[in-house]
């Protein structure tokens, strides 16, 4: 789940002052303004704050969610002809 869909499913906007977004923040001891960019598409997290905000919303808002080009699981690759065999 993306953190503008957490904040609307618990009752907040998602936009500048939600309180949702003021609760996160002080959990991942970042700046609401900061999330509230993160939520609309206008920044990218680092790898750090992603697993406060994972942390912060109970998991809710994946990690991987955040920044898929550093945790999404890497595709299952078919096995070589070598290891087939």
């Amino acid at each position: 789940m993306n953190l503008q869909t957490y904040c609307e499913q618990n009752g907040g906007t998602s936009l500048r002052g939600c309180p949702v977004l003021a609760q996160v923040a002080i959990k991942a001891e970042c700046s609401p303004d900061t999330l509230y960019m993160i939520a609309k598409g206008h920044k990218q997290c680092g790898p750090i704050l992603a697993g406060k905000i994972e942390r912060a919303t109970g998991a809710a808002v994946n990690r991987a969610d955040l920044r898929p080009d550093i945790f999404s699981m890497p595709a299952k690759s078919k096995p070589s002809k070598r290891e087939a065999a």
